[in-house]
């Protein structure tokens, strides 16, 4: 198949010479034909968004009267801002609207992949409807009997998804009508939930973030001696442009959670809204029940303008009702932070560091102000192995009356060294905290125990106090699309059951292409 590109005219590579209803444009003269291959290409500069379009294929064909280029096999259109491959195609030059057919291929601006039956492409609009077809967004297959798709934006009808491998998927959903924001987030319309040929769910609204690489998230089981027996899920949803996501947990000794989060986010700035019924950790590893009702601004950081650091604060206000400490009482609680860019010094080393200021104020009377700060250098011998020297200070004056919101005083200096490679981790450090004072040994050691098969164990040691702090054992199993991880916590004597549904390594194509 031969090309010719002539920017400035229309020009028409014929296998059959022109003739009624296929003469070439006015005072354009045809070029010759290749003499042993049946091949043709036309390239226009017609006013089209993004530049001059390349049709290629065996056979082209021009309708003056009708403003109509017809292409028919091996076609190929090119673009900047799609390219498309298909078995036959039709280009009107008046409405700049491509209609292909046969095993139609399109590749959008953004790389994005569709296949199909049919495509009907309106270059003005940036558009595509494709029937029976298929693609991959955001690591998520997705078959239908019809998209209609942006470059912001995909509405599917008729839709099965899997982020597995497509041809034998562990799980899949079908839904009425997806729509799809790249990056963000999908939304399925009338969802079920099928584990093989079972439904196991089926609901009015399914959303999946996008964002997330690690896929959707099934209910998560575990044990623990604060919940007993535990079974917890998170359901993300949306009310326009505020996005929402309702956490509920079942403890056999603790009884029922439901937190409900708001949060409005812009590129500058986030607004979050907690309400409802929570468990929160204290920095000595015990978990507090509690009530709550706050509202959360975020300021996101802000480059200082020709200075190497960022600005960024949090402002909330809210009420709260420990179950622990009987405290039920409202606070005002603001911090700032500044941070620096990460600087490299060579090709080995870099050093970043952040201070932060905040005050909180509790209806109780009592107030608490906190200066911290923190400085890191890392050391990076090869990609697999660093050295990190970091060092955390936390000056607390002040109380709070509640026992969740306790922050300890510290100086602490911790040295700590990594290596990390596909089927090998490992990691170890010592830290010394002048404010109380203690000094900790860390470790940890994963390896690949199969080729499906991952096992952890982490430890830390408290030289000061002679005993374990905590002492992990993980073992995580991978299959597919499926991702388990069993967590046992000697010291704290919790176990944890978490089953995440991520990409396919074998997510691909089931069609072939034109």
């Amino acid at each position: 198949m031969r090309t010719l590109s002539l920017p400035l005219v229309l020009v028409l590579l014929l296998a059959v010479p022109a003739g009624p209803g296929h003469a070439a444009p006015a005072g354009v003269t045809p070029a010759p034909t290749a003499r042993a291959a049946r091949s043709a290409a036309l390239s226009t500069t017609q006013p089209v968004p993004g530049g001059p379009i390349t049709i290629e294929a065996d056979e082209i064909a021009y309708d003056a009267a009708t403003n109509v280029v017809t292409a028919r096999g091996r076609v190929r259109v090119t673009h900047a801002l799609f390219r498309l491959f298909a078995d036959t195609m039709t280009f009107d030059l008046r409405t700049q609207v491509v209609t292909a057919e046969g095993r139609v291929r399109l590749i959008d601006a953004q790389g994005r992949e569709l296949r199909g039956t049919r495509v009907v492409y309106a270059i003005l609009r940036g558009e595509a409807i494709i029937t029976r077809a298929e693609t991959i967004v955001d690591r998520v297959y997705i078959r239908a009997e019809r998209v209609q798709g942006s470059a912001v934006r995909l509405t599917v009808d008729e839709a099965t998804l899997t982020t597995c491998d497509p041809t034998r998927p562990l799980y899949r959903i079908t839904a009425r009508r997806v729509e799809i924001i790249p990056g963000e987030e999908l939304v399925a319309h009338d969802a079920s939930i099928w584990f093989g040929s079972v439904r196991v769910l089926t609901l009015p609204t399914y959303r999946m973030s996008l964002r997330d690489p690690r896929g959707p998230r099934l209910p998560g089981l575990g044990s623990n001696p604060t919940d007993g027996l535990w079974i917890d899920y998170r359901y993300p949803y949306r009310l326009g442009n505020v996005a929402g996501e309702l956490y509920g947990k079942y403890g056999q000794i603790s009884g029922f959670f439901l937190l409900n989060t708001l949060s409005y986010d812009q590129p500058a700035w986030r607004l979050t809204l907690d309400t409802g019924r929570t468990q929160r950790e204290d920095p000595d590893n015990v978990v507090h029940a509690l009530t709550t009702a706050e509202l959360a601004g975020t300021v996101k950081p802000w480059r200082v303008p020709g200075l190497p650091l960022f600005l960024s604060g949090r402002a909330a206000a809210g009420w709260f009702d420990e179950l622990d400490s009987a405290v039920v009482t409202t606070r005002l609680d603001g911090t700032l932070t500044l941070s620096t860019e990460t600087f490299s010094f060579g090709s080995n080393l870099e050093a970043s560091a952040s201070a932060s200021y905040r005050f909180s104020a509790y209806g109780t009377g009592e107030q608490r102000t906190i200066f911290s700060g923190a400085l890191a250098l890392t050391y990076r011998f090869d990609q697999a192995t660093t050295v990190t020297a970091r060092y955390d200070l936390a000056s607390v004056q002040g109380s709070t009356p509640f026992l969740f919101d306790v922050v300890n005083p510290t100086s602490t200096v911790t040295l700590t060294v990594a290596h990390t490679r596909p089927d090998f981790r490992m990691q170890a450090g010592v830290s010394h905290d002048f404010a109380v004072p203690e000094t900790k040994l860390s470790g940890g050691v994963g390896f690949r125990v199969s080729p499906t098969v991952f096992f952890d164990v982490a430890a830390v040691y408290n030289l000061t106090t002679q005993a374990f702090e905590d002492l992990d054992y993980t073992v995580t199993f991978q299959c597919d699309c499926l991702t388990l991880a069993v967590r046992y916590r000697q010291v704290r004597q919790e176990i944890s059951l978490n089953v995440i549904l991520g990409g396919s390594d074998r997510l691909t194509f089931t069609t072939p292409p034109p």
